[in-house]
């Protein structure tokens, strides 16, 4: 039984240690301090822009919305910005490793913690993975645009990914060998990258034909051969989904927080400046596509490649796509840069094995680099990613939504330590139930819409308790934000709706495979992290201390359940937790 004493603390309960730029865990290791506001933005911008522009605006524009790709950018930038104000706030409230991860920790407790730490590792680990078999696909068709059509394609078999995993090696190698020389290789191609999209722009103005737009904006709804409709708001809609995927990658540079300098400053302006920068580059590069090429005549997988042969200009088409082949692995080089760290901060909580979180004497994550190499190259090489896109969708946005939980929770519990926790996790249901009625029925019998009604109704009841009885205030002991997000809990609460909408998109596929993966991270959890982590130790180390009081009869009030474990003994370490 005493095994089980601190199971519905560690559920319930919020980390007790917060950790800051200048509070770590003595017996832990700490990172240094590296980036600076640029390192950040670069690193961020070169982790987001790569498929979304280079693939994602062609197919977009030919499938779903024509000139109106532009809309689809921009909503999709709306939505991003929505969830990206929370991790303003929250990265500069705990600059720390891993992201939604560590707010999760300290806000919700650890079995949140590590159902955000898998979600995280889909952006991390297995959308690079999945971009670094876009990149090898990408090689064998340069090559085949160059006459060389035999002998090439055993370098990018479905099921043996050669090319992929070269790619995937020489990222490993480069962390491997140490921050700097990987801090450097990212800087160097992100602006190169930032450079190819900036003339990719230009070139398509140059190019540009007023009436490549004269259909329409969005054009009208048509039924393919297939029976699929295409264009008008509906294709706005769902390009919007789509290109949302061009956008992840921002909430990145917040799992560096810990190797950041003067984190409460920069980390906010970093998000900001990453999601910004992607919006207005994306609708740049969309219209200028769409301007230099009619819509339906646009190549779904090499758009500026072929819009710029298709005018003449040949040699901006080879230009184009070795640049795509040279500054694309960035991408895999900034998301493999993020998923050690997040393994680092589950180390050091010890929700995953200690030694984990061991540094060279380079300061170098060595250990969590190779183990999280090791995988990330069987996955790249063995498995394709097509049918794992909606999952990976899906995940990051229940990730944001996390996210957004966490900012009402440290914005809202000061004033209602009850209510608030109520109120938010009931919108969290009530707004997926909303979404998923009206994304996955046609709405066409009285009984779906009173569903709809229902759901719709009781989302806007409960968000509107929310904003009205649980007003903003400060929990004592959690670090000031450098940043605060205005209109608390109502932006947040925007933002969970509208990432419900989107993940309700996906498809029943995804949304099943998004529910069997949530599944195994609680077997994670209780597998591991549950049995060793330094929750675990302090609630058992609190509970001996507390039979010891009772047995003598002299209870004292600093011994008592409290908010701080250093309120119940400044000696106490999580690898000696009798030491009470």
């Amino acid at each position: 039984m005493d095994n089980f004493v601190g199971w519905g603390r560690l559920l319930v309960r919020r980390a007790l240690t917060l950790k800051t730029a200048k509070d770590t865990d003595h017996d832990d290791e700490e990172m240094p301090r590296h980036y600076g506001l640029l390192d950040l933005w670069l690193l961020g911008v070169g982790g987001t822009i790569g498929t979304g522009i280079f693939a994602l605006c062609g197919r977009v524009a030919n499938e779903d919305a024509g000139p109106a790709i532009i809309l689809c950018w921009a909503f999709g930038g709306f939505a991003t910005i929505l969830s990206g104000l929370a991790y303003m706030e929250l990265s500069s409230r705990f600059p720390d490793e891993g992201s939604t991860y560590a707010y999760s920790y300290h806000l919700l407790g650890e079995l949140f913690a590590v159902i955000s730490a898998l979600l995280l590792s889909l952006e991390y680990g297995l959308s690079g993975c999945a971009v670094a078999r876009a990149w090898a696909d990408k090689l064998v068709a340069w090559f085949e645009s160059l006459g060389w059509t035999e002998n090439v394609g055993w370098v990018s078999y479905e099921y043996c990914n050669l090319a992929a995993g070269l790619m995937q090696l020489v990222c490993i190698l480069l962390l491997a060998g140490g921050l700097s020389i990987g801090k450097r290789a990212v800087n160097i191609v992100s602006a190169a990258k930032v450079l190819l999209v900036l003339f990719l722009i230009i070139g398509g103005f140059i190019l540009f034909k007023a009436d490549n737009l004269s259909n329409g904006f969005p054009p009208p709804q048509i039924v393919d051969g297939e029976g699929n409709k295409r264009y008008g708001w509906d294709g706005v809609f769902r390009g919007t989904t789509s290109v949302f995927f061009g956008y992840i990658g921002f909430d990145e540079v917040c799992c560096l927080a810990a190797e950041a300098k003067n984190p409460r400053r920069n980390m906010p302006l970093a998000v900001i400046g990453v999601i910004t920068g992607v919006c207005v580059l994306s609708i740049l590069a969309s219209l200028s596509l769409v301007g230099m090429q009619r819509y339906t005549e646009i190549d779904i997988d090499a758009g500026f490649g072929h819009a710029f042969e298709t005018n003449g200009w040949k040699w901006a088409s080879q230009f184009t796509q070795i640049g795509e082949l040279l500054t694309l692995p960035v991408v895999v080089l900034v998301s493999f840069l993020a998923q050690p760290r997040l393994q680092l901060a589950m180390a050091q909580d010890r929700l995953l094995p200690k030694w984990i979180a061991h540094l060279t004497k380079s300061d170098n994550p060595l250990i969590s680099i190779v183990i999280a190499g090791a995988y990330c190259m069987i996955l790249t090489i063995l498995v394709p990613f097509d049918p794992l896109g909606d999952l990976i969708s899906a995940g990051v946005l229940l990730s944001f939504n996390i996210s957004n939980v966490c900012l009402i929770m440290v914005r809202t519990k000061a004033h209602r330590p009850t209510l608030a926790p109520s109120l938010t996790w009931t919108f969290m249901l009530l707004s997926c139930c909303t979404a998923f009625v009206w994304q996955k029925t046609e709405l066409e019998s009285k009984a779906e819409w009173a569903f709809f009604g229902i759901f719709s109704l009781s989302t806007t009841i409960v968000g509107s308790l929310l904003c009205v009885f649980c007003p903003p205030g400060e929990i004592p002991g959690i670090p000031e934000a450098s940043f605060r997000v205005p209109f608390v809990p109502l932006l947040p609460l925007l933002a969970i709706q509208l990432n419900w909408v989107l993940i309700a998109q996906q498809s029943w596929q995804g949304i099943g495979q998004l529910f069997g993966y949530l599944a195994f991270a609680v077997v994670v959890w209780l597998s591991y992290g549950f049995w060793h982590s330094k929750l675990r130790l302090y609630y058992d180390a609190l509970s001996e201390s507390e039979a010891l009081l009772s047995q003598k009869s002299k209870p004292k009030r600093h011994m008592v359940m409290a908010d701080c474990p250093s309120q119940v003994s400044s000696d106490w370490h999580p690898d000696h937790p009798t030491s009470p």
